[in-house]
């Protein structure tokens, strides 16, 4: 329909006059484009809340380093244990936690204990070693005299590692930070 429209009926002319009128178009292009926007809004919120959480998880496990790095240089075998636990508890509950010091003395507690199992032997403490690999691929391989060169380029000591995670379900990705469900931090300190 044109401007200049001359329907001869009277809807005709509502007809033509609803044609050359663009009182409504802001509305139609807005409800068009708003799911877009809520929806990129929706994903920020989310990238955002995964991101807090594993800053969250990393910052309780680098307290628990930090505190293996100042208060670990003189652990044997009769304070290991003892060690692991104060390490698992510097991560706030929550968060399921593995902490092994020096392949001796292991505590691990889940996101809903209040307390940590210990297991673990305890001799091992008195050894150095040279853990190789990351993850749930690290092995820590024979004893070795403490500050000798190992294979990989560092040298034998005494070792903590300290595992962490959290179960976390997205709404939209997994961002690059969840797998299988949850975010995992761990940090492996030499501490002697």
């Amino acid at each position: 329909m044109t401007k200049d429209c001359k329907l001869p009926t009277r809807i005709g002319r509502a007809l033509c006059r609803f044609a050359r009128s663009a009182s409504g178009s802001i509305a139609i292009e807005f409800a068009a484009v708003a799911p877009i926007f809520v929806l990129i809004l929706a994903m920020t919120v989310d990238s955002g809340l995964v991101l807090r959480a594993r800053f969250n998880l990393d910052t309780a496990v680098s307290s628990s380093a930090g505190f293996a790095i100042i208060n670990g240089s003189n652990i044997g075998a009769a304070g290991s244990a003892k060690f692991a636990e104060q390490l698992a508890t510097i991560v706030p509950k929550g968060y399921e936690t593995k902490v092994v010091v020096n392949n001796a003395s292991t505590v691990s507690r889940t996101a809903a204990a209040a307390s940590a199992s210990a297991s673990g032997n305890t001799a091992n403490a008195e050894n150095c070693y040279c853990p190789a690999g990351a993850g749930a691929s690290l092995t820590w391989g024979s004893a070795a005299v403490c500050k000798t060169p190992c294979a990989n380029g560092g040298q034998a000591g005494k070792f903590v590692v300290i595992r962490a995670s959290v179960n976390y379900s997205p709404m939209f990705f997994d961002y690059g930070l969840i797998s299988e469900g949850k975010i995992s931090s761990e940090a492996v300190v030499q501490i002697q």
